[in-house]
């Protein structure tokens, strides 16, 4: 497996030895790739491209869907296709790939992002995902193909999924702006039917969103925990906000009106953010954090590819009512435990200890020998709260 290195450099002579390759300057062209190095907001970079035979062309490395601005300069490992057309071939060693195609006129310097942004391996998983190079709100893009199929008497199939690397107008809970810079955080929404004689699970399924997206970043080697009712927190920061919601449909007029219920769920996951771009959002590096800044580098595709088949599982169980799904999500919630300060509509606080998940997954918070029941539409935010 090809073993890539990209270093931050404001001096082309600062190209250091590449052990892989030997010694390297940038735009030389070996038997196996040439450096090409780019500007970024964050100054030059260095990146080493190898020819694909199967693309024709040459490509960057790692993954295109990954951000190319490697900060930190650590190394990668090129686990993934060199590109969405390419979805069938994996970059080899040097030893293996053999030379570039004589002749063959390499770009100036490797696109960081494919023009289609397709997910090759999440679509194995979701067959309807559609992934956008950029678009204002995941969410409004498929909530509004909801209602149009849902008007046709169409009902949307569930996991239907959109998805990007670059969300510009991104809404989180209580209408907060959620914005990245581009090819840093994956923005996905995804469509859930919830049958008329389920309804019960419909307080439950942003939990088990986040129970599922707990367990894929599990596998990816990073131990997050949910924060009720809908982030995803690594050691008190944030990592990933999740936002459902019910989308209203009306039938065009000789339609039959269905009896489920769509709902979509968007998920925000920070993968590659510095504490920088952080700070450039306004954002208090210590209350929020990244895939990246916890050492694991994933692309949105992998990520989303192990957070369909976590959701998958976890939402087939829930549908048979299998009491395992809930315990997962009560396991998952480190809000239960805590000493916390609930902010209610009106300016009122709650302060207590949040004991548990009552059976319509509301956050039971014991405060002054009473028991208090609260579910999303209850509450402004909950926080840790001093002792």
């Amino acid at each position: 497996m090809l073993v890539v290195r990209g270093w931050s450099s404001c001096a082309l002579a600062d190209v250091p030895r590449a052990v892989e390759f030997g010694d390297i300057e940038p735009g030389e062209i070996s038997s196996h790739g040439k450096c090409c190095p780019y500007r970024s907001r964050h100054g030059k970079f260095h990146v080493w491209t190898l020819w694909c035979s199967i693309c024709g062309d040459w490509t960057g490395v790692p993954h295109p869907q990954f951000c190319l601005v490697l900060c930190g300069g650590d190394p990668f490992r090129a686990s993934q296709p060199c590109s969405s057309r390419c979805s069938t071939t994996v970059l080899r060693s040097p030893d293996t790939h053999g030379a570039a195609r004589p002749g063959a006129r390499p770009r100036e310097r490797p696109a960081p992002y494919d023009r289609d942004m397709e997910f090759p391996l999440s679509s194995a998983e979701s067959p309807n995902l559609i992934a956008l190079d950029h678009v204002d709100s995941t969410n409004t893009v498929l909530s509004d193909m909801i209602r149009t199929q849902w008007a046709d008497g169409q009902p949307t199939e569930a996991f239907t999924t959109v998805a990007t690397l670059d969300q510009r107008g991104g809404r989180g809970r209580l209408d907060r702006v959620w914005q990245a810079p581009r090819g840093s955080a994956l923005a996905v929404s995804i469509a859930f039917v919830v049958p008329a004689e389920d309804v019960d699970l419909l307080p439950w399924l942003p939990l088990i969103c986040g129970a599922a997206t707990q367990q894929a970043m599990q596998q990816l080697g990073v131990h997050a925990g949910v924060k009720w009712p809908n982030d995803l927190l690594i050691e008190g920061r944030k990592v990933c906000g999740i936002l459902s919601e019910l989308v209203s449909t009306t039938p065009r007029p000789g339609r039959q009106v269905p009896t489920d219920l769509p709902v979509l769920v968007g998920f925000g996951i920070n993968l590659m953010q510095t504490a920088a771009d952080f700070e450039a959002q306004g954002l208090d590096p210590r209350t929020v954090t990244s895939l990246a800044r916890e050492g694991v580098m994933v692309t949105g595709d992998v990520m989303l590819q192990h957070l369909l088949a976590r959701l998958r599982d976890l939402w087939a169980r829930a549908l048979r009512h299998d009491s395992s799904v809930f315990d997962a999500v009560r396991d998952a919630c480190v809000t239960v435990g805590q000493r916390v300060r609930v902010m209610l509509p009106g300016g009122d606080a709650l302060v207590g200890v949040a004991v548990g998940l009552d059976a319509g997954g509301r956050l039971m918070v014991e405060a002054g020998g009473t028991t208090h029941s609260l579910s999303v539409g209850d509450v402004i935010h909950v926080r840790p709260a001093a002792r």
